[in-house]
């Protein structure tokens, strides 16, 4: 099964919550040849497109993909061209969708997504001028617990519906799970690329700079060296250049927030694909970028808007550490 995103921390964060190592491809360097492989995500990088250059991605990707099967992670927060995806989709088969992400406090009451960030009623966003078909063929789905998704997702391959939303319910769907994040103990210098700048980033870096000293952040008895870029993407992009590419090849992990941000990072460097690993904290992928300046390089990439004001250092001490006290995502 192929499953699409609109941007790289969302295809980059499906591979991770799937056991073993899997590949994350744009859509630009993936051929037929990629298509036999057991599990490959793929970002068609729509997020920041107009309608009609989305649809015109889609094509390209039905026509590379022919008869294999697919599925899409919408985006939770409402930020994609959601219903350009699901009328393909729903040719394939019917589709179901719920919202439910218990660690993040997230879950699905008639048909409204709740949480402390806000609710959206998916019925109102997935429906909204829809055409009477895709009415018929799309389900929304209220759930509030693990145990919930673990039933949903023994539903959709009862009743043969495809899984879009949220991203555990697919990996659940394809029967794939998290496994441990392998230690690595050679972690010294770590940067930070940040291109999301909203209240909740702010406190997310005050958290994080509040807890280094002298630009080093202690974990246990290791001390790793911290660098920090954080100004909105919009300002970044012009800095984001062969220079900046070699200066971030320096470093031992790379930690990109922000989907459009990532995508700019590792476009400029060159890069062919991410070999991913299991992540150790929620809505986050981790693997080696393979090709280009950055080649060999770890990367953490996560969406702009997810996680509490320790996230950074979590994730940099789950690097480091492999430190299990961070709850998976895809183990509840």
């Amino acid at each position: 099964m192929i499953v699409v995103s609109d941007d790289l921390t969302g295809a980059s964060l499906m591979a991770s919550m799937c056991r073993g190592r899997y590949i994350v491809y744009p859509l630009e360097n993936v051929d037929e040849s990629h298509l036999r492989e057991s599990f490959i995500s793929v970002d068609l990088g729509t997020r920041a497109l107009e309608a009609a250059e989305v649809e015109e991605k889609l094509d390209i990707f039905e026509r590379l993909l022919g008869d294999s099967p697919w599925t899409y992670r919408m985006d939770s927060s409402g930020r994609d061209n959601l219903t350009a995806y699901l009328r393909r989709l729903v040719k394939k088969s019917r589709i179901m969708i719920t919202s439910t992400i218990p660690e993040l406090g997230r879950f699905t009451l008639n048909g409204v997504s709740v949480s402390e960030d806000g609710n959206i009623d998916l019925r109102e966003r997935v429906f909204h001028q829809a055409c009477r078909f895709l009415r018929e063929r799309v389900k929304i789905v209220d759930s509030r617990t693990w145990e919930d998704i673990d039933r949903i997702s023994q539903l959709c391959r009862e009743l043969s519906c495809i899984p879009v939303d949220p991203g555990p319910l697919i990996s659940r769907y394809l029967g794939k799970s998290g496994t441990e994040l392998p230690i690595s103990a050679d972690v010294e210098r770590v940067c930070l690329v940040i291109g999301t700048y909203r209240p909740k980033t702010v406190k997310q870096i005050i958290a994080l700079r509040s807890s280094i000293s002298d630009g080093f952040l202690r974990i246990g008895g290791h001390s790793v060296k911290v660098d920090i870029t954080f100004e909105p993407l919009e300002r970044m992009k012009s800095k984001i250049d062969r220079d900046f590419v070699d200066r971030l090849a320096n470093y031992d992990l790379i930690v990109i927030s922000g989907g459009l941000t990532a995508e700019t990072v590792l476009e400029k460097s060159g890069y062919h694909h991410i070999l991913s690993r299991p992540a150790d904290v929620i809505m986050t992928g981790a693997g080696t970028v393979v090709g280009g300046r950055l080649d060999g390089k770890e990367v953490i990439l996560k969406g702009g808007m997810v996680g509490g004001e320790g996230i950074y250092v979590d994730l940099i001490m789950g690097a480091v550490c492999g430190s299990h006290a961070v709850r998976r995502l895809s183990d509840p």
